[in-house]
């Protein structure tokens, strides 16, 4: 069995993010297999989409530490520990950029970035970031084949799609990882049930605990730093 386990990115953690380092390098030592981040921007008010069914955003994800900052981090304190996201937001991203992004990782941990790739659930956060929501499978179906092309060929051809256009250029540096690093989706609907089918090397599956569905995990008024340390997020982001 291989155990893995969330960066510090967020939660009850999020006052200490200065300890991340310390987190990733004692989890190597322990014998931690993998070390993970989610992706998240923001954790509206008053959201139309709840966390995991409910009508809330839990105060855990209202903070949370730039995916590739603490990925950066981790990579330079450890040497063995696979380094993943779980789950990063593609649609967000160009994909030029988060290709460019994600390569660094695997460039400098040595090979060890997993990338969990998916499309999100929160409406506010595309808005805010200013994708359209209604685009966000289309989007993500055009990064992966965007990621595939730079990761896998040199030069990499012209693009033009419903979303990104690039002309034929060289880009690099490329992933350690060849012919590429494997690329996991999530997802709960039966339209990214199908994508991860099709072009997936792996699935970020989720397990949510009753106390996430009902919504019991959230701090009192005044919570206190020991509730805060009892309550932890139901699982990692995503």
């Amino acid at each position: 069995m291989h155990v893995g386990f969330s960066l510090p990115q967020y939660g009850a953690m999020s006052d200490q993010l200065d300890k991340l380092a310390g987190f990733a390098r004692q989890a190597e030592e322990l014998g931690a297999d993998s070390l993970w981040v989610g992706d998240r921007v923001l954790a509206g008010v008053n959201p139309r989409v709840g966390y995991m069914g409910t009508d809330t955003i839990p105060w855990q994800l209202r903070t949370m530490l730039d995916p590739f900052v603490a990925l950066s981090v981790a990579a330079s304190v450890t040497e063995r520990v696979l380094l993943g996201t779980s789950t990063l937001i593609a649609p967000w991203y160009s994909p030029l950029l988060l290709a460019r992004s994600l390569t660094g990782v695997d460039v400098v941990s040595g090979g060890r970035l997993i990338p969990g790739l998916g499309t999100g659930w929160s409406p506010e956060e595309y808005q805010g970031v200013g994708v359209p929501w209604q685009e966000r499978g289309a989007r993500l179906d055009e990064c992966l084949e965007v990621l595939e092309a730079v990761w896998t060929t040199e030069p990499v051809a012209r693009h033009e799609g419903r979303h990104y256009a690039f002309p034929a250029a060289h880009i690099g540096p490329k992933p350690l990882q060849r012919p590429r690093p494997p690329i996991y989706l999530s997802g709960f609907a039966p339209a990214s049930q199908r994508r991860a089918a099709r072009r997936a090397d792996g699935v970020l599956p989720v397990a949510v605990p009753e106390t996430a569905r009902s919504g019991s995990c959230r701090p009192p008024p005044s919570a206190s730093s020991g509730w805060r340390r009892r309550c932890r997020p139901p699982c990692p982001p995503r």
